[in-house]
């Protein structure tokens, strides 16, 4: 994987990128969880390639799947918390999905700018 997308990819971006995989592949309904476990053997190895902070690309792993989850229309958070104020899980979840967009492009940016600055 690593000297597949080193020619392709700025290591700056690594975090941003991660954040926004990671987000996608969780708000189409995969579990956070196993998202964790499968992205990070690959991005904090690929990070320390190109000199990047390893923590930082793990911070966007994790925030990246917080993001996706809580953005899910039908995601486990959605449902507990519609069980929890007996409303539609849809209905919270366009609630609350400008805010959860605002969030994913602000994060998505910071840690373009971060992963440059670390």
């Amino acid at each position: 994987m690593i000297t597949a997308t080193t020619p392709f990819l700025a290591g700056g971006l690594i975090p941003a990128l991660s954040f926004i995989i990671v987000s996608l592949l969780v708000f189409g309904g995969v579990d956070y969880w196993a998202v964790i476990l499968l992205m990070a053997p690959i991005t904090v190895p690929l990070a320390s390639t190109f000199g990047v902070d390893q923590y930082l690309t793990m911070a966007a792993v994790v925030s990246g799947a917080i993001c996706g989850g809580t953005s899910c229309f039908f995601g486990e958070q959605m449902l507990m918390c519609g069980q929890a104020v007996e409303r539609e899980p849809v209905d919270l979840a366009m609630t609350a999905f400008p805010y959860s967009a605002v969030c994913f492009v602000l994060t998505a940016v910071i840690y373009g700018v971060l992963g440059y600055i670390l």
